[in-house]
């Protein structure tokens, strides 16, 4: 079957188990002897379909389907086992099916209404919920369903509308306060997103994390002094919570108050140090500080952490770019490029390793690779390279390569 589910999750998956070899071997020997047993396919296609054996499961079933099109019951499994498979257009066809039969079909559209949402159709996810809305089943995760389809169409004002009832109707669960917050921050409204934050922060029994996107959306917003009192809040009502810390940190940083920023994140690492993170926000601090020495220290102990952490390896680069180790910077931004491809900010300071290096026509051809990709919406990276090269020219690093790249590449 198919529980009323919230359209923002996944379909949990039966556990995949082995088939029963024995009930599965004897119900295909009653199809071997007669095929036209019509309930032998659907039972089998069933067994399946609880074991996970989701496509065995849609090969029984259209067997069935060849033999009886009318059987009803047949198109429910298919639906459900494609739902399943993320093939929700198919699952979609199968449940219109059953509607368009005339039968009572009010047990199949929460599955309808997750078929149409997943494949992108809001509006019709929430033609479909509203009819599960008039049966009064799953009513708060039928509101809140209703006003994902209004945000995800690009309707604010309808989607707070809901998630308003979602929440009034469960005051104490913090997701969906949160619901209305994304809306509103989406919509650039801080100020409304702020209010409806402090007040939920306020009722008794209220989440202690609620501090925490309090502070952060003050972090987002610029109001630093204010996301640092409610990140101590929130850390003062679980001093295990090391991103509380962290937050503080990571403001403080912003602030240029190095010191204090350092000693909370030593906090942060006597707390847990396992994470990548907390080493790697040290040497963002040390390279502030232009001890690049200092900031490979730590940040090399991220790596350790977590092989994999390609904003460590390109803080790396930069580093040993500002120590004069061009082909080390070279080689740890080519580390960071395998695990982030795409990143433009990664592939610049290759660029500029590379021509600093020496290497100027293939530094120019580099460049002219990178900007051919950002024709019409430029990154903040190229605005960076550019500050790149002119300091390059500044100190005298390659500066007539410098110059030639800005002029030929970024029209400087």
């Amino acid at each position: 079957g198919f529980d009323q589910t919230y359209f923002g999750d996944d379909i949990e998956n039966r556990n995949y188990q082995p088939l029963s070899v024995l009930h599965h071997e004897e119900m295909s020997k009653v199809i071997s002897k007669d095929s036209s047993i019509l309930s032998m396919y659907w039972i089998k296609s069933r067994h399946e379909f609880m074991r996970g054996h989701y496509k065995q499961a849609i090969e029984t079933v259209n067997q069935g389907i060849e033999i009886d099109s009318s059987f009803l019951e047949s198109y429910k499994i298919r639906a459900y086992c494609n739902l399943r498979l993320n093939s929700y257009k198919a699952a979609i066809s199968d449940l219109r099916k059953l509607d368009e039969s005339g039968i009572d079909i009010s047990n199949y559209r929460p599955a309808l209404a997750y078929a149409y949402f997943k494949s992108g159709n809001y509006e019709m996810a929430a033609e479909v919920n509203l009819k599960i809305f008039a049966f009064g089943d799953g009513l708060t995760t039928v509101l809140r369903n209703q006003g994902l389809c209004y945000e995800m169409s690009n309707m604010p004002d309808s989607a707070v509308k809901y998630y308003i009832r979602v929440s009034n109707r469960e005051p104490l669960d913090a997701d969906f306060t949160r619901d209305i917050v994304r809306v509103y921050q989406n919509n650039n409204e801080y100020d409304k997103a702020l209010e409806v934050l402090e007040e939920a922060n306020e009722l008794e029994g209220s989440d202690f994390m609620l501090l925490v996107d309090i502070a952060d959306l003050y972090a987002e917003t610029g109001n630093l002094d204010d996301a640092i009192h409610y990140y101590k809040e929130a850390y003062r009502e679980d001093n295990s919570y090391t991103y509380a810390y962290l937050g503080v940190a990571n403001c403080y940083r912003e602030l240029k108050d190095y010191q204090s920023a350092l000693h909370y994140l030593d906090i942060a690492i006597d707390k847990r140090p396992d994470h990548a993170y907390t080493y790697y926000a040290k040497g963002l601090c040390y390279a502030d500080l232009h001890d690049y020495k200092k900031s490979n220290e730590f940040t090399y102990q991220a790596i350790q952490l977590d092989e994999q952490y390609a904003d460590a390896y390109q803080l790396m680069a930069m580093n040993y770019f500002k120590l004069g180790s061009y082909t080390i910077s070279i080689s740890m931004g080519l580390k960071a490029l395998k695990y982030e491809p795409d990143n433009k900010e990664i592939m610049y300071q290759l660029g500029a390793s590379t021509l600093a290096k020496g290497n100027i026509e293939e530094a120019i051809a580099f460049y002219q690779k990178i900007t051919d990709t950002e024709q019409e919406v430029k990154s903040a990276a190229y605005a960076k390279a550019i500050e790149t090269l002119k300091g390059m020219e500044r100190d005298h690093i390659q500066d007539e390569g410098a110059k030639k790249a800005l002029e030929l590449v970024f029209g400087e």
